[in-house]
């Protein structure tokens, strides 16, 4: 079976991790690592290349991995788009901003080939087992969820880097992680209607926010409370409240509180013991791979396309707007 070509554009952190995994894959080979810098592209060695005119009208090459800054993501998705055929596998979030968002729509009318968006952290065991709880309806109506996803990042980036900048990262962490989890809340709850977001830069480390605080709505009447930091010791947890009982997802470790109907009048005055749930720890990030490369085999429909990617960066608009006016923003 002939191998799919891949180029990985952008070969900087994420993009060196994918190309990793891309290397171990039996149905694919890396032919190209793009940089639009040709001193950079050099640097990379043999695979390394800055003509993209040339990479897209190489025959070999069959689709693209995209993993470049956030804000280099439309105009790279233009060019590969316009030609047509290419399959696209493009880092979260889909784009810099809603416009681009709804502009890649009319490219992607006569796009023929898969498109899909990197929104692995749905894919982790963890949130899949807690899809099934609330799907059985284990826990009861949601109240609320506190949804946490923090490090001390900040520390460690350059002030040259894009993500220091507070143009190319306006929304700090938010976009950076906090798409992650906005992408899973739509997977666990369903659409957001309103937000109330509040970006600060603490730190001074870097131009652009170092933090976020974002409430938000959700259209089944439960309320999410997001914190995305890059200036705190790493954390990261999901605490799902409902009314007959309690889900916690702790760095993959998840625990049920006990409902309360089968308690007795007593208990139910007092903390319910947690039970702990044993879920097998997997690989989204290969499995979302594998996933782009089968549809590219089959042309069966992707978990996360360019509706899911929308989704996603409507809202990151919408906390855009909320923290420079400072009010809550109603998603129409």
């Amino acid at each position: 079976m002939t191998k799919i070509g891949i180029c990985v554009a952008g070969y900087g952190y994420f993009g060196q991790k994918l190309y990793g995994y891309l290397t171990k894959m039996n149905e694919c080979e890396v032919r190209y690592l793009y940089h639009t810098d040709e001193t950079k592209a050099r640097s990379y060695g043999p695979l390394g290349n800055s003509d993209l005119v040339k990479i897209i009208h190489n025959q070999s090459v069959d689709a693209f991995v995209v993993a470049t800054p956030n804000d280099q993501h439309f105009d790279l998705l233009w060019h590969l788009l316009n030609r047509g055929h290419h399959h696209v596998f493009v880092e979260k979030p889909m784009a810099n901003s809603y416009d681009e968002g709804l502009r890649l729509a009319g490219l992607l009318k006569d796009h023929r080939g898969v498109f899909m968006v990197g929104h692995c952290h749905r894919r982790e065991n963890v949130y899949r087992k807690a899809k099934e709880f609330l799907n059985a309806g284990v826990i009861g109506k949601i109240v609320n969820i506190n949804f946490n996803y923090s490090s001390a990042k900040v520390f460690t980036i350059g002030k040259n880097e894009w993500r220091a900048s507070a143009v190319r990262a306006d929304l700090g962490p938010l976009a950076m992680v906090g798409s992650h989890c906005i992408d899973t809340i739509h997977y666990l709850f369903g659409k957001v209607v309103s937000v109330y977001a509040r970006l600060q830069n603490l730190t001074g480390k870097t131009e652009s926010p170092d933090t976020s605080s974002v409430v938000l709505n959700l259209e089944n009447e439960a309320t999410v409370f997001l914190q995305c930091n890059y200036n705190v010791p790493i954390d990261r947890y999901c605490f799902i409240s409902g009314i007959k009982g309690a889900i916690y997802i702790d760095r993959n470790r998840r625990w049920l509180r006990a409902d309360p109907d089968q308690m007795t009048e007593d208990q139910k005055f007092i903390p319910s013991e947690k039970i702990e749930i044993e879920v097998v720890k997997n690989d989204p990030i290969e499995e979302e791979l594998k996933e782009f490369l089968n549809a590219i085999r089959t042309g069966k429909k992707v978990e996360t396309g360019y509706e899911e990617g929308l989704a996603v960066i409507r809202v990151l608009e919408a906390c855009r707007r909320s923290a420079k006016e400072n009010v809550p923003i109603r998603l129409s």
